[in-house]
């Protein structure tokens, strides 16, 4: 098992620096959500969350983990934890703003989404992340790829940007963005992880942060 930490804070510092771009992202109706099925107090509660946070955000702690996982090996070649602080907005209709501060330079992300009466919540990072004076567009998936020689594919993309499902109960939130990847090639840029790697490759992205 490799971890770098370092290396995944050097990722993400250059993601947000290039996602204040104020371009925001588009659910499409393709992707498949998660049906919550949550029970009736955590609908009330969430509903009265959501009159609560049109005065005041509600603020949640804890981690985002970075997982990567070659199944082919039965190997986990990434497992890292970065402490993060989210910000959670509702704004009109079912629409809602994440804020996600780690603490790195170039400062917090914003991401927007969705979230059902019951808390089942999806979002995503912008995209594009940002477009140069000629019109050639930056995309995250286009960093993953550029860091880790990996050609990236799965349910967790979407139009070149990573999709979080997961649900929200009142108290803790937690959303994954996986997808998978093949690594067939030696990637010298790629410091998370050795390379080239046998067989298919999975990587989950998972935010898991509770009200403070």
């Amino acid at each position: 098992m490799k971890i770098a930490a370092g290396s995944l804070i050097f990722l993400m510092v250059f993601m947000l620096s290039c996602s204040q771009l104020d371009v925001d992202p588009v659910l499409t109706d393709d992707v498949t959500s998660i049906d919550a099925r949550q029970p009736d107090d955590i609908t009330t509660n969430i509903a009265h969350l959501r009159q609560i946070s049109k005065d005041e955000p509600i603020y949640l702690s804890g981690v985002q983990n970075y997982y990567t996982y070659a199944s082919k090996i039965d190997e986990v070649l990434q497992d890292g934890d970065l402490p993060c602080n989210i910000i959670l907005e509702f704004l009109e209709g079912h629409n809602v703003k994440v804020t996600i501060d780690e603490g790195r330079p170039g400062g917090p992300g914003e991401y927007y989404g969705t979230m059902t009466p019951s808390g089942q919540i999806m979002f995503s990072i912008p995209s594009p992340m940002m477009i140069f004076p000629n019109g050639s567009a930056l995309y995250i998936t286009d960093i993953i790829q550029m860091h880790s020689g990996c050609e990236i594919y799965g349910r967790g993309i979407n139009k070149g940007t990573l999709i979080y499902m997961g649900y929200f109960d009142g108290e803790r939130l937690w959303a994954s963005a996986p997808f998978h990847s093949k690594c067939p090639v030696e990637w010298p840029d790629n410091d998370l992880f050795e390379t080239p790697v046998e067989g298919p490759v999975h990587w989950s992205w998972t935010i898991d942060v509770t009200v403070d």
